[in-house]
């Protein structure tokens, strides 16, 4: 198992991954073990081989935070949401100050369009982080999504008071204003973006732009 880490850590992945291995097998009662192993093999992309051992790191220890959140997070990319939210719930029940934790169940219940749920966890993750964008653009969503327009709205500005040249948000704040009749100002945000950066999601901000204009 030490030898393993050493050698990821030198970047010697398939030499890693055998010591990983061997220590996973040689002792399967090891949910440091199991999920060791099951790291290392996300890390090199064999996604499968993650999945079962993380799984064996939870059947041996089921309160195992980062092991929760890992295969929470893999099932939610693989589109088995509803197990994605079972890990992902435990894992914040286990540490309600965990962003990855939080932050990756948000986004399990973006995804399982239960908007209530994703902004209510969208805004505790921006209270641990609240430098983080990203988390702040997909609170927008879901506040977007959930039809409270004058919410995302603030939070789309917040964003570009932090960063001027976050195009995602220009076009965000543009559907947002659209949506509230204000198509000037969202014309507005849509120039910009073809001003300053005119290749950046070029179709959708033309399709926007014509949209407003009729």
């Amino acid at each position: 198992y030490n030898l393993s880490t050493v050698l990821f850590n030198q970047k010697k992945t398939n030499e890693a991954l055998q010591y990983a291995k061997k220590a996973a097998d040689a002792q399967t009662a090891n949910a440091t073990f199991q999920y060791n192993y099951g790291l290392m093999c996300e890390t090199s992309g064999d996604i499968d081989s993650a999945m079962i051992y993380y799984s064996k790191t939870l059947k041996i220890d089921p309160k195992h935070i980062k092991a929760n959140i890992n295969l929470g997070k893999l099932f939610l990319e693989s589109g088995d949401i509803d197990t994605a939210l079972s890990c992902l719930k435990t894992a914040v029940s286990l540490d309600k100050n965990s962003f990855e934790a939080v932050n990756n169940l948000a986004s399990a219940y973006l995804a399982k369009q239960d908007y209530a749920n994703a902004v209510t966890n969208f805004l505790s993750a921006v209270k641990i982080d609240p430098n983080n964008l990203l988390v702040k653009m997909n609170l927008g969503r879901a506040y977007a999504s959930s039809e409270q327009l004058e919410n995302a709205k603030t939070i789309y500005l917040e964003i570009l008071q932090k960063d001027n040249n976050y195009w995602d948000a220009y076009i965000e704040i543009a559907k947002v204003l659209t949506a509230l009749k204000d198509t000037k100002s969202a014309e507005g945000y849509l120039l910009t973006i073809q001003s300053k950066n005119p290749s950046y999601r070029e179709k959708e901000v033309s399709l926007l732009l014509s949209n407003i204009r009729g």
